[in-house]
């Protein structure tokens, strides 16, 4: 099995600890028979296209449906992985801040009739469809390309600094994008007013939606690998538990390689990182916060999930985003990890 995965800092540790610190996956793979290789790379929906790759763990549901179609691939989803955690900031204390124009919504007017630049990492971000729904159903507003509001498009780590600099007045983000160094300060110069999270929840769907990764493979490696892919998964989500305990915290900070895996400048940088990852609800302000946090430890998907999931990509296609026809291409399973 060829097993290709981005170097993200909640993928290493979690399987650091299945295929390192322990032997879980590869007891699991011996008692089934095969052998496998990790590939770290941010590569991986391409690998995946050319065949150089099993399966696609954080490949997400939109991104795997694109390459279905435009690839004339027929895709199987087996699990959940990441979900889409971003929140929208504004400078603390600005006019924008939702403590001077009285509300959230009143935030996204002032936004809209001033034409205030809106700072995000592009078109093609996860981000989009999810924000998409939340802004439309919340207020009534179209956040895409062409849409109403006045967009400025950046790398994800750049944006809290140009906010800061007041070279952007809103930006999404969250801190394993680009705000743990400023949530280090007390209080921040940032502030988040609207996670995605629970706008996709009070817009009748799940938060762990338009999920950022789902055990992507080919439908025929699929039929025939089924219980290997499943044994991948359990391991990986025993790593992802043993990081997400917080008694486990500290040793893992402790080491400098998960420091920089996580992305933190600092060993406080990376502890917020790594508890916005694992906690739900941590290292925000705005209520209500996410239910669910960034990295999942509970990877299995239930037919309710499956049935929300569809129907929130059912509204993103509507709204442009998504190809046609992949309802055909694209087979979602429901593997048991316990």
């Amino acid at each position: 099995m060829s097993i290709v995965i981005p170097p993200l800092g909640y993928n290493v540790l979690s399987l650091e600890y299945a295929n390192e610190r322990t032997n879980i996956l590869e007891n699991e793979m011996d008692e089934l028979g095969y052998d496998y290789d990790i590939t770290f790379t941010w590569e991986e929906a391409a690998l995946g296209a050319s065949g150089q790759a099993d399966i696609l763990p954080t490949l997400g549901d939109i991104e795997g449906a694109r390459l279905a179609v435009e690839r004339d691939m027929d895709l199987a989803y087996h699990g959940l992985h990441t979900t889409n955690y971003e929140g929208i900031y504004v400078r603390r204390g600005s006019d924008l801040d939702p403590e001077n124009t009285g509300s959230v919504e009143a935030t996204f007017d002032k936004v809209i009739e001033e034409n205030r630049l809106w700072g995000n990492a592009g078109w093609a971000q996860g981000e989009v469809p999810p924000g998409q729904i939340v802004i439309d159903n919340k207020f009534g507003h179209e956040y895409g390309e062409g849409g109403e509001f006045n967009v400025q498009s950046t790398d994800w780590n750049p944006l809290p600094q140009l906010l800061v600099d007041e070279e952007v007045d809103i930006i999404v983000n969250a801190p394993p994008l680009g705000t743990a160094p400023f949530d280090t300060e007390d209080p921040s110069p940032i502030k988040d007013i609207l996670w995605y999270q629970p706008g996709l929840e009070e817009a009748g769907l799940d938060g762990r939606t338009i999920n950022l990764g789902q055990w992507v493979t080919s439908q025929e490696y699929s039929e025939n690998n089924l219980e290997a892919i499943r044994a991948l998964m359990r391991a990986y989500q025993e790593g992802a538990r043993w990081m997400s305990n917080q008694d486990n915290h500290d040793e893992i900070l402790s080491d400098e390689k998960n420091v920089d895996a996580l992305g933190g400048n600092t060993r406080e940088e990376a502890r917020i990182i790594l508890e916005f990852g694992t906690i739900p609800g941590a290292h925000a302000e705005a209520e209500p916060s996410n239910p669910y946090p960034a990295a999942l430890s509970d990877l299995e998907m239930d037919e309710a999930f499956v049935e929300t999931d569809k129907k929130a990509l059912r509204a993103a296609q509507d709204r442009g985003f998504g190809p046609d026809g992949r309802e055909d291409r694209i087979d979602y399973k429901h593997l048991s990890l316990e």
